[in-house]
């Protein structure tokens, strides 16, 4: 039932972020992988904090989504490429801000995502 459910979340991930990154462009920065990234690292500490439970079918669901979803969503070797092509193109400084963007972006909407996912939980206790 777990491996289903994490197939069918991973795949709904996918799509979105393969949709992301044949709609969303700027001036050849991968914002596509910026964004699905940073919206991954804001959003999976939510989830997490909100069913943090011992129920078989929330533990399940959260699994799910986490993996699934969130796994397929998010991308560290996108990054890597898309960081690889900006040198390659010569973009270095796009390159250094992209990746400061996407780990200084990341580690802080984490923080925020499980300030927020622990708040939450609390006001819904």
């Amino acid at each position: 039932m777990l491996q289903i459910l994490i197939f069918l979340f991973a795949a709904i991930g996918g799509i979105l972020r393969f949709w992301l990154s044949l709609h969303v462009h700027v001036l050849g920065v991968p914002v596509a992988t910026l964004l699905v990234n940073l919206l991954g690292t804001f959003c999976l500490p939510i989830w997490n904090e909100r069913l943090q439970t011992s129920a078989p079918l929330q533990v399940k669901l959260k699994e799910a989504v986490g993996v699934g979803f969130f796994g397929a969503l998010t991308t560290f070797s996108s990054m890597s490429l898309d960081t690889y092509l900006l040198v390659l193109r010569g973009a270095n400084l796009q390159a250094v801000i992209y990746l400061l963007l996407t780990i200084f972006g990341g580690i802080s909407l984490t923080f925020l995502g499980t300030r927020i996912g622990i708040n939450k939980k609390r006001v819904g206790d």
